[in-house]
């Protein structure tokens, strides 16, 4: 348990993230209804907010995801489009729409290859 615990602890330490206005790197994943969303499409249109969260389970995730909800007319006039990412299930992205009222995309990180890019 001790080396798991520690495994954990460096993993943790040693992720990179990326710095606020830097470019993520591109990306495509689904969304709860299975249609594929690329940002390099996206990006195309104008800029993206990317939010990472953890999932629907999580409080903290979905007092933020509802802040965003709330202010998403601001950011959108703003001519911004916004994108939370997560690595639960596709069938866990409806419940995060359901708790936080989230009317943007929320896609599914399969394997955490989107996290981990």
């Amino acid at each position: 348990m001790a080396n798991l615990t520690a495994q954990n602890n460096r993993k943790a330490t040693e992720a990179k993230g990326l710095e606020v206005g830097q470019q993520a790197p591109v990306f495509s994943a689904k969304d709860a209804n299975s249609e594929t969303f690329q940002l390099s499409e996206k990006l195309k249109t104008g800029p993206v907010v990317l939010i990472f969260y953890r999932g629907q389970w999580c409080p903290v995730c979905n007092k933020h995801l509802s802040s965003i909800q709330e202010n998403l007319e601001k950011i959108m006039d703003a001519g911004a489009t916004v994108v939370a990412v997560s690595p639960e299930k596709p069938e866990y992205l409806d419940k995060t729409a359901q708790k936080t009222g989230a009317r943007f995309t929320l896609l599914h990180d399969e394997n955490y290859k989107i996290a981990d890019a």
